[in-house]
Protein backbone atom coordinates (compact mmCIF):
# COMPACT_ATOMS: atom_id res chain seq x y z
CA UNK A 1 0.00 0.00 0.00
CA UNK A 2 2.86 2.42 0.55
CA UNK A 3 3.16 2.54 -3.33
CA UNK A 4 -0.52 4.01 -3.41
CA UNK A 5 -1.29 7.52 -5.24
CA UNK A 6 -5.16 7.78 -4.72
CA UNK A 7 -7.30 7.12 -3.08
CA UNK A 8 -10.64 6.89 -3.53
CA UNK A 9 -13.68 6.09 -0.64
CA UNK A 10 -17.06 7.85 -1.52
CA UNK A 11 -20.02 7.53 0.09
CA UNK A 12 -19.02 4.90 3.16
CA UNK A 13 -20.15 6.67 6.34
CA UNK A 14 -16.24 7.24 7.15
CA UNK A 15 -16.64 10.12 10.22
CA UNK A 16 -12.89 10.36 10.81
CA UNK A 17 -9.72 10.60 8.85
CA UNK A 18 -7.16 8.72 10.01
CA UNK A 19 -3.89 6.48 9.68
CA UNK A 20 -2.94 7.63 6.22
CA UNK A 21 0.57 8.10 7.56
CA UNK A 22 1.83 5.61 5.62
CA UNK A 23 0.73 6.21 2.35
CA UNK A 24 4.06 7.97 1.58
CA UNK A 25 3.04 8.26 -2.31
CA UNK A 26 -0.75 9.53 -2.02
CA UNK A 27 -0.81 12.11 -4.19
CA UNK A 28 -5.08 12.28 -4.67
CA UNK A 29 -7.45 11.58 -1.77
CA UNK A 30 -10.99 11.55 -2.51
CA UNK A 31 -13.61 11.26 0.52
CA UNK A 32 -16.62 12.74 -1.17
CA UNK A 33 -20.19 11.76 0.98
CA UNK A 34 -18.98 10.88 3.94
CA UNK A 35 -19.58 12.05 7.85
CA UNK A 36 -15.88 12.83 8.27
CA UNK A 37 -15.77 15.71 10.57
CA UNK A 38 -12.32 15.12 11.79
CA UNK A 39 -8.67 15.37 10.29
CA UNK A 40 -5.83 13.84 11.73
CA UNK A 41 -2.55 12.81 10.16
CA UNK A 42 -2.29 13.76 6.68
CA UNK A 43 0.63 16.53 7.94
CA UNK A 44 3.33 13.88 6.85
CA UNK A 45 2.00 13.07 3.46
CA UNK A 46 4.41 15.40 1.27
CA UNK A 47 2.89 14.08 -1.83
CA UNK A 48 -0.88 15.02 -1.55
CA UNK A 49 -1.87 17.59 -3.99
CA UNK A 50 -5.06 17.12 -4.95
CA UNK A 51 -7.95 16.37 -1.89
CA UNK A 52 -11.76 16.37 -2.19
CA UNK A 53 -14.13 16.59 0.83
CA UNK A 54 -17.57 17.38 -0.47
CA UNK A 55 -20.45 16.61 1.60
CA UNK A 56 -18.94 16.15 4.52
CA UNK A 57 -18.83 17.88 8.54
CA UNK A 58 -15.63 19.60 7.96
CA UNK A 59 -15.48 23.37 9.32
CA UNK A 60 -13.35 25.36 7.14
CA UNK A 61 -10.40 26.00 9.41
CA UNK A 62 -9.60 22.70 8.70
CA UNK A 63 -8.17 23.67 5.63
CA UNK A 64 -5.44 26.14 7.20
CA UNK A 65 -3.77 22.85 8.26
CA UNK A 66 -2.70 22.02 4.54
CA UNK A 67 -0.78 24.05 3.59
CA UNK A 68 1.30 21.40 0.77
CA UNK A 69 -1.81 21.46 -1.37
CA UNK A 70 -3.09 23.74 -4.35
CA UNK A 71 -4.56 26.59 -2.81
CA UNK A 72 -6.75 27.06 -5.75
CA UNK A 73 -8.03 23.25 -4.91
CA UNK A 74 -8.96 25.06 -1.25
CA UNK A 75 -10.49 27.73 -2.72
CA UNK A 76 -12.78 26.55 -5.02
CA UNK A 77 -14.01 23.72 -2.42
CA UNK A 78 -14.86 27.08 -0.18
CA UNK A 79 -17.06 28.71 -2.94
CA UNK A 80 -18.51 25.76 -3.75
CA UNK A 81 -19.49 24.65 -0.52
CA UNK A 82 -20.77 28.56 0.11
CA UNK A 83 -22.95 27.91 -3.26
CA UNK A 84 -24.40 25.20 -2.38
CA UNK A 85 -25.49 25.69 1.30
CA UNK A 86 -27.05 29.31 -0.25
CA UNK A 87 -27.91 27.76 -3.28
CA UNK A 88 -26.23 30.00 -5.66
Amino acid sequence: MRNLKALVLYYNEISKLENLSQLINLKELYMDGNQISIIEGLGSLDKLRKISLWKNNIPSEVFDKFRQIDEDEIIAQKVLEYCRKNKK
